[in-house]
């Protein structure tokens, strides 16, 4: 009878700017097409794109439209996609947006 001792492996999880999703502690990591954060970028530059071009995305406006952006929501990821129903109807709600009966 030989006995096997199995080890728990330990993971770094990628920070921002990080690749790839997750590497074993004690390896190097091999980057891919992706980095932590890649996504919130470029929500981030497609805002300021469309706030610095508001009369291409929005009928009547023009160059001197003024704004307020009253807030910002950011997705964190693909495993919170159960909720987002939910999370988006109470947002709507607080903000006061007219919405329709889902009765």
């Amino acid at each position: 009878n030989t006995q096997t001792k199995k080890t728990k492996k330990v993971w770094h999880y990628a920070g921002y700017k990080e690749s790839p999703n997750r590497w074993e502690v004690g390896t190097d990591p091999k980057p891919i097409g992706w980095y932590a954060g890649m996504q919130y970028d470029g929500d981030i530059s497609r805002c300021k794109d469309v706030l610095s071009n508001l009369p291409k995305y929005i009928p009547g406006a023009t160059t001197s439209t003024q704004y307020e952006v009253a807030g910002f929501f950011f997705w964190q990821g693909d495993k919170d996609r159960c909720m987002w129903p939910l999370l988006c109807i109470l947002l709507l709600k607080a903000s006061k947006v007219c919405l329709p009966s889902f009765s």
